[in-house]
């Protein structure tokens, strides 16, 4: 195995034939990028692995996400899943949010945090204003997800873009 492992993370809201956008909000919070999502909508997401590392576990926003489905071939591993953005509140203007994303794999996990601003489905023009965001990439070193008997590990990502 590689010593880079990229996770990539791409939600497409199919009712409104549209993926997530991200904003440059400068230094005035916490991270210079702040992620958009619509609330009360439902996601068609899509994990992929590469190399294919399986995933044992994904918990988005505090929520235990269970996939639709799951394929691997030699070059990667996919989860297919719906997340459903019903029961996040909107984001008070001048605020963000931190919407945390953790990947399991057997001998570790990942975990990153996003900054997002949850919009109303009435307020959903504001929503692609700025940059289309068609995926996340998390990379980082990877090489003991797939040993035998390796001990657990908390990875970091060494890089997160959005794409």
């Amino acid at each position: 195995m590689s010593a880079a492992t990229k996770v990539n993370f791409s939600a497409f809201d199919r009712s409104n034939d549209r993926h997530l956008y991200m904003k440059a909000d400068g230094q005035r919070f916490g991270s210079p990028k702040t992620l958009k999502v619509c609330c009360d909508v439902k996601y068609d997401v899509v994990v992929t692995v590469k190399p294919p590392v399986p995933l044992t576990k994904i918990v988005l926003g505090g929520d235990d996400i269970i996939p639709d489905r799951t394929e691997s071939t030699q070059d990667k591993c996919e989860v297919f899943f719906t997340w459903f953005t019903n029961g996040y509140q909107p984001t008070a203007q001048g605020k963000r949010n931190e919407l945390v994303l953790t990947f399991m794999f057997e001998n570790g996990q990942v975990t990153t945090s996003l900054q997002v601003k949850f919009y109303p489905v009435h307020k959903s023009s504001n929503l692609t204003w700025g940059s289309e965001v068609k995926r996340i990439e998390l990379e980082f070193d990877g090489r003991k997800l797939e040993e035998q008997g390796a001990p657990f590990q908390n990875l970091t990502p060494k890089r997160v873009t959005m794409k």
